[in-house]
């Protein structure tokens, strides 16, 4: 009798443990006030299409739980699927459930709210829904985690603020991602309302993306990948927001996401300066590639790459034995021209005056200091010295293809500026780039 109650009290315990994970996405493809190649219904079709081919999938595949996810668009786009498909949501106490709206947004003079009324449709109540009434319909179902994004205007009576422009954002940064992140982001707890702009503001899209969702989507995937060592919501959205008034700001626009949570204290994770090393050790393995094979071995390692002859002048690369890493330009065997130095909890980009065993001088630089992720907490000295520097980042990316980038990127996931990009089998390529191109500088090997 004893072990048969064992057996059902693990049972219990194994259904108590099981959660499914609702995304509900709702996206205005079918939008009549813009064309099917610009403006809201553009940015629509591709949030559709990012959440149905690459966000529900790593979910499922990371995760591991059982994903229950539900895509209304086209002709499908309406208040009354909308209402359907909250009301009627059939959940568990440990279940998670995700809202996301692409599409047009409104406030009321009267209404005195401060997220907005969706537009499915029209501006009318036949044909619209309040953000917070979604919320709070989903919020009275059995859930642990609970987050209802909107991308969508909130100007009062105000929806025309498609932009048919250049078309701003460029590819978004390829992260590796990493398993135990997705799990912590879906067990977390908490209810989230977000929506990508204030009252009274307009939610900007640009051809291809609305700002929130390209920002969201970047965030998204450095939040899961195995750069964050914690991810949290909190973070995500917090990250999401700053992105976006820098894209925003960028464009000349406004655009302000507001965000809550109800349940639990909000933990933004702070940046600080005291740590000592520059990037994990996952990328220092990567870095280490460019120098398999040394040309010489000191009391630093020197690799030559194609410096040739007495002068050795071209690009090449020092590691010090110490933990420091020099990649860029050579004069007469010694830095000197554009570099990069990577020391400490910095990292310098410029122009090297002069250099020997015990350090580099920079005339002319731009320093970060930096957390072992990779992020720029803090921009110090220097006279500015390089070329669309401007709202980038440094980061540490993995391609596609299992190249590497570490180098600025910018918000819009180009790089820019300075940059090393190593290949697989460990060559090297350093200098400038520019919109993801390079620009100017040479192989170091």
């Amino acid at each position: 009798m004893k072990k048969i109650l064992t057996i059902v009290l693990l049972l219990l315990s194994i259904v108590a443990k099981a959660q499914t994970i609702h995304i509900i996405v709702f996206c205005a493809t079918n939008d009549r006030k813009h064309s099917s190649l610009t403006g809201v219904a553009y940015a629509a079709k591709n949030t559709k299409q990012y959440f149905e081919n690459e966000f529900v999938p790593n979910v499922r595949r990371y995760t591991g739980g059982n994903v229950n996810a539900k895509f209304y668009y086209d002709a499908n786009f309406n208040k009354a699927a909308l209402e359907n498909a909250v009301n009627n949501l059939s959940t568990s106490y440990n279940d998670a459930i995700l809202f996301y709206y692409c599409g047009h947004g409104f406030n009321t003079t009267s209404s005195g709210r401060q997220y907005p009324k969706l537009s499915l449709g029209g501006m009318d109540d036949a044909r619209s829904k309040w953000l917070e009434d979604v919320y709070s319909v989903l919020k009275q179902k059995k859930h642990r985690l609970l987050v209802t994004i909107a991308e969508a205007c909130n100007r009062v009576y105000d929806v025309s603020n498609a932009k048919n422009g250049h078309g701003a954002f460029g590819p978004h940064p390829t992260y590796t991602p990493k398993a135990a992140n997705y799990q912590t982001l879906f067990n977390a707890s908490g209810d989230y309302l977000c929506s990508s702009c204030k009252r009274e503001q307009a939610s900007y899209f640009e051809n291809e993306w609305g700002y929130f969702t390209d920002c969201f989507i970047s965030s998204f995937d450095f939040e899961t990948s195995e750069m964050t060592l914690s991810p949290t919501w909190d973070n995500l959205l917090a990250t999401t927001k700053q992105k976006t008034e820098e894209v925003a700001y960028q464009n000349g626009d406004d655009q302000n996401p507001q965000w809550k949570k109800e349940g639990g204290q909000i933990v933004v994770k702070t940046p600080t300066l005291t740590k000592s090393i520059v990037v994990s050790d996952y990328a220092k393995t990567k870095l280490d590639m460019v120098f398999n094979n040394p040309t010489q071995v000191w009391d630093y390692v020197v690799y030559k790459g194609n410096l040739s002859g007495n002068n050795r002048n071209g690009y090449g690369a020092y590691k010090w034995k110490s933990g420091g890493y020099y990649f860029g330009e050579f004069k007469d065997g010694k830095p000197k021209g554009k570099g990069m130095l990577i020391s400490g909890n910095s990292i310098w980009f410029g122009n090297v005056e002069s250099s020997g065993k015990d350090g580099i001088s920079f005339s002319k630089h731009e320093t970060y200091a930096y957390d072992n992720t990779g992020i720029r907490l803090e921009k110090t000295g220097g006279t500015v010295s390089i070329s669309y520097q401007w709202n980038s980042v440094i980061k540490f990316i993995e391609t596609s293809k299992g190249n590497y980038y570490f180098g600025q990127v910018d918000l819009n996931g180009y790089y820019q500026g300075y940059g090393l990009f190593v290949w697989t089998n460990g060559r090297a390529w350093f200098g400038t780039w520019k919109n993801g191109q390079q620009l100017q500088g040479g192989y170091i090997n």
